[in-house]
Order: structure tokens, then sequence, then C-alpha cells
């Protein structure tokens, strides 16, 4: 396909442990790619990947689906404009379906090796992108991992405390347990609170705020096809996609540990 067609563009939905080199591979026939999560499954994977693209593209991308609906893009505007104030606490607690054990009879799934990892970058991925759009980089996790239930390698509960650039701070949650299906994320500025609560894509009335500011001037729900739109945008224009960036030096390598500061 590569090499007859010629694609401008390639969306790859296979398993996780096979992105890395499918990704590559359409980025060397000259390919833009746009890759469901994760991207990879190692640091050492996403310099392979970088290194495949080319100065000027062509570029990878990932789905990261949540921070291009409207009430993303109309908070990330309030904080630049200063109207809420500098953020100090978030909260992320993300309850999703549960996931029985047949769900995990998919041989890739639930492995290190095959899956990367649990939910937490399987599944609470999104928002965690999401946050990391709105606060910034951050600085210091300190976090714990759990098997409470599911027979697999990886987890399904994990616990974080995070500290922003900024120094905000975040207390996050992520489960496959809970009977409760919901997405909870709340953003305490020094002026104004803004939730967001919903269950895998929003829309404007999933968000509320405290901040007579808080208007959204359009509804655009986060999907697939929000995102896709920007990044068909940056396509005409040669641009590296929104959002997407190449891994700095204050970035670990893939042994350090997840408990120490980030610079």
């Amino acid at each position: 396909m590569l090499d007859k067609e010629r694609p401008d563009l390639v969306h790859i939905c296979t398993p996780p442990f096979t992105h890395t080199a499918q990704v590559v591979e359409c980025l060397e026939a000259g390919a833009w790619v746009w890759c469901e999560k994760p991207l990879c499954l190692s640091l050492a994977e996403f310099d392979a990947i970088a290194a495949a693209e080319g100065a000027a593209g062509p570029y990878s991308s990932v789905v990261f689906q949540h921070r291009f609906g409207s009430g993303a893009h109309h908070l990330r505007s309030l904080m630049a404009e200063g109207v809420l104030g500098r953020p100090l606490v978030a909260l992320w607690r993300d309850h999703l379906v549960p996931r029985p054990p047949a769900y995990y009879e998919v041989p890739w799934r639930g492995t290190w090796a095959s899956e990367g990892g649990g939910p937490t970058m399987g599944h609470g991925i999104h928002q965690m992108d999401m946050m990391l759009s709105i606060l910034g980089e951050w600085e210091e996790i300190r976090a714990m991992a759990g098997r409470l239930d599911r027979d697999v390698e990886t987890e399904d509960v994990s616990m974080a405390m995070v500290r922003f650039s900024s120094g905000a701070m975040a207390s996050v949650v992520n489960s496959v347990l809970s009977p409760r299906e919901q997405s909870y994320l709340r953003f305490d500025f020094a002026q104004a609170t803004v939730e967001l609560r919903h269950l895998y894509g929003y829309a404007n009335a999933d968000w509320s705020s405290t901040s007579q500011a808080w208007s959204p001037p359009q509804d655009v729900p986060s999907s697939h096809a929000a995102q896709l739109g920007e990044l068909l945008d940056a396509f005409e224009r040669g641009e590296r996609p929104t959002g997407q960036r190449r891994r700095g030096p204050q970035d670990h390598g893939a042994g350090d540990a997840a408990c120490t500061p980030r610079r």
C-alpha cells in the first residue's frame, strides 16, 4: 500500500506492540502518521520514531482527542488571558467502564511486552494528556500502582501526586474496577473553579465553572473529528501538529525512577 498508493496520511489502529515498526515504516515512505495511543512502549522507541521524521515532515501524531474539544480550548484561552488567575490544584478521577476478566482474554492485553502498560497508559492517558495541555509540563510525580482484582501482569488501578512547573499540584486516580463509570476533572484557579464530568467524550454541557467568563463560543465535542481537522490543517501548512513534540533534554531516560523530579 505504501509503495503503490503513496498515501499522504496513515491512521494506525493496530495493537500497541506493533506501533513503532509501522509508524517508522510509514514515515520512511513519506507518509504522515496519526497513531492510536499509546504511540510506543518506551522512550527508546519514541526516539526511533522521532529519528524517522523529517525536519519539515512527515510527522507522527497521536490520537489525543480530548484536548481538541471546545471546552478544553476555551479553558486554555481563559488561562492565557489571565481571567481565572494562576492554577493551584487539580483533581483527576478516572473510573472507566469496568473491564471484566473476559476483556483480558485478548492475547495482547494486560501484558508489558505487548500492551506496554495497564489502564493508566491504555485508557487514562487521554485525561492525562488533556491535563498536561492545560497545566503544562510536570516536574515531579509520586505514584503507586496495583493489581487488586484482575489477573494481569500490569496494574488495574493507579494513584499519583503531581507537581507542575507552575507550582500547581494534582491528585490522580485511574481505575477500571469501579462499578460507577465517570471521568471527573477539576481545576482550581486563584479566582475560579472549572469542572468536567464525562465518559469517553465531552460536549460543552459536560463542563461547569464558578467564573462568569465561562462561555465557550462554539460547541465542538472532543472527538477524532475535532483533532483530525486540526491535523489536516497542519498537514496543509507543512507544520508539526498541535501538541506533538520531540523528547527534550529535560525528559528522563528509559531507566529513570518514576518518583524522582523531572529536572
